[in-house]
């Protein structure tokens, strides 16, 4: 397949929009059904637009180099080369022919337009990194059209989902955590309103017919039944036949129907000493913004004890405002340092 001047002036009118949220919120589940849409890509995680964007997000004249380069390097990412399964080859073959014509926003839309199966007839095109709700002002700055689903889930099964994957265990932490990633997107929505709109989770599980209808709406397209007929179908084939003990760990449940399993299981996950200290810190907010109501009221914590949570939280806060700031930083760790940062 090759592409032409005409197919890059469709790509390029296609709305790259983005789903936004902490990590363990349904983010991969709202991205598999997004995907049903026969006309939506809605590829599983990558970071290349952030990762290549200090290198590459500045060039006025793509030349042939230039792509190879670019396409070498977004292969250097695990999950762009085993979730994605786009051929090196054919992709560079692919995008040869009209690279006179790219720029990097729509070099960029081309590859998730590729993604999609074949025959699918795609219109709007759809990314899910959970953390690129630090990167939304430079986002918007790329797609200037660009529309965010900020997906919320109660903090409490935020925090038992979170410690079943990894290694933070404190709910306390993990509720800083989760209300400083909710207010970074709040501040961003309070200066650009009209490209943000809320989903919650719960919402998304217990009725998840109305709330793809109004995501499409929200997106400006048609809702097709697709999206919710099952999810499962939409899965990539790597992503579908991963069997490993981690992968059923983080992703197992994506393997069943949409369900309501998760939603109130931190009741019997969290023991109430643990409840109470979360909504201490957490528990006004969540309520005031996205009416998740505390099971008592917040008791008190050691002045001591509080100080050393809001110390380590924002520590790490900080480590990562400054590399994620700095993305010739980023790119450096994520590729030679830290894979998983």
């Amino acid at each position: 397949m090759e592409l032409n001047r005409a197919d890059i002036e469709k790509i390029g009118k296609m709305p790259m929009n983005f789903v936004a949220g902490k990590e363990r919120s349904g983010t991969t589940l709202l991205q598999i059904m997004l995907n049903g849409h026969p006309h939506i890509s809605a590829p599983p995680e990558s970071r290349f637009i952030m990762l290549q964007y200090s290198r590459y997000g500045h060039i006025q004249q793509w030349t042939e180099q230039n792509l190879r380069d670019f396409i070498n390097e977004i292969y250097y990412e695990g999950l762009f080369k085993t979730q994605w399964k786009l051929d090196k080859k054919e992709l560079l073959a692919t995008l040869l022919p009209v690279c006179q014509y790219l720029s990097y926003s729509l070099l960029c839309k081309s590859i998730y337009y590729l993604f999609a199966a074949p025959g699918k007839q795609i219109t709007v095109l759809f990314d899910k990194n959970p953390v690129y709700y630090y990167f939304l002002p430079k986002l918007e700055q790329i797609f200037p059209e660009a529309k965010f689903i900020h997906l919320v889930r109660d903090y409490r099964a935020n925090i038992v989902s979170h410690r079943r994957v990894f290694r933070i265990k404190s709910p306390a932490d993990l509720a800083y955590r989760w209300m400083g990633v909710n207010k970074i997107i709040e501040e961003r929505k309070k200066l650009s309103p009209n490209k943000y709109t809320l989903l919650r989770y719960e919402d998304l599980v217990t009725n998840p017919v109305k709330s793809m209808k109004d995501v499409c709406a929200f997106i400006g397209i048609e809702y097709d039944a697709g999206m919710n007929r099952d999810h499962t179908t939409s899965l990539t084939t790597k992503f579908a036949e991963e069997k490993t003990e981690r992968f059923l760990k983080v992703h197992g449940s994506l393997l069943q129907p949409v369900n309501t399993t998760h939603v109130e299981e931190w009741k019997d996950k969290l023991s109430p000493a643990e409840t109470a200290e979360a909504e201490a810190i957490a528990g006004n907010y969540a309520e005031k913004m996205y009416g998740y109501k505390p099971t008592q009221p917040p008791i008190k914590i050691t002045s001591l004890r509080m100080l050393d949570i809001k110390a380590r939280y924002l520590a790490i806060k900080s480590l990562y405002r400054f590399v994620f700031k700095r993305l010739s930083l980023y790119y450096y760790i994520k590729r030679n340092v830290w894979n998983d940062f």
